[in-house]
This record gives structure tokens, sequence and C-alpha cells, in this order.
């Protein structure tokens, strides 16, 4: 799949090439229902980082102008209430340190939404893996993934905050 497959598979997401100041979008990772990740290059680091975008598909949509609109002025407290969650997620995930939970190195609110730069982890993910090589999933292979899992949520409590 290309970059424009992605583009055109993920509705609302933002163009390749369009910059946040030193960030550039090369390419369309994928969307759910609550938001959009993005492969981008810092160029002040020169290096790929991940940008994950808030963008509930089921209460906005994006604008001309690159801002999210609300699909019905219904839908502002949803709206605002998961966007605060959104910016309280990248606020407590940038405060640990830990090789199992999701490293943030900034967050930022533009286009009327926010946004959260993440180191970029390269490979498959457990989807893809388990569609083309269901074998591998095994209760031998759980059996060691459980205890990295466990540590990284286990992180949380330990720094004196509620998951």
């Amino acid at each position: 799949m290309t970059d424009n497959d992605n583009n055109r598979t993920v509705p609302n997401a933002l163009p390749v090439g369009y910059r946040f100041n030193e960030f550039e979008i090369k390419e369309v990772i994928g969307g759910g229902g609550f938001g959009i990740v993005y492969r981008a290059w810092d160029h002040q680091l020169e290096r790929t980082i991940a940008i994950k975008e808030f963008m509930p598909s089921s209460l906005a949509v994006r604008g001309e102008d690159t801002t999210l609109v609300l699909r019905s002025e219904r839908f502002g407290k949803a709206f605002s209430a998961g966007l605060n969650s959104f910016i309280q997620e990248a606020r407590l995930l940038a405060r640990f340190n830990h090789p199992n939970l999701l490293h943030v190195l900034r967050f930022w609110v533009q286009n009327d939404t926010a946004y959260m730069g993440t180191l970029f982890y390269s490979g498959t993910t457990l989807s893809r893996l388990r569609e083309e090589k269901p074998e591998l999933i095994n209760e031998a292979w759980i059996r060691r993934m459980l205890p990295m899992l466990f540590g990284a949520i286990k992180t949380i409590p330990d720094e004196g905050y509620l998951h």
C-alpha cells in the first residue's frame, strides 16, 4: 500500500507533506475511531517519529483548512472531554520511561485538536502477525509476553497514578 492509498483509506487524514513546524508527515500509518497515526520526519533532530492525532471520526470531520469541525454542535461536550483525555494521556505517558510503554516526546494543540509526537517503532503489529502467522501465537508465546505487558501496566500505579 502506498502513502496515497493510505490517505484515501483513512478518512480525514492530513495530506502527506503537511508540516507541523519541524515535523513533516511522510505517511498515513492508519486510523481508528478516535485517531489517526502518521509517520513523520523531524527536520530538527533528523529522525523518524510517529504522530498520533486526536480525530474522533464519529464526532468530527476535517475542514478544507485542515481544522476539525464538529459533525453537530451537540457533540461539543463529548469532543472536549475526549480532547482533554487525550492531552492528559500524552502528559502522563511523557512522564514514564519504560521499554514497553509508548514514549511521548511532546504534544501540542493545533487545527482545533491535539497531537502527540512519539518514538517511531517499526515492525509487525499483533493484528498482522495473527493474520500472517497465527501458529506463532500460542499459549507459550502469550506466557512470554505477559511479564512485559504486566511490567508496563505496573509502572503506572508504581508512580502514583491510577490506571
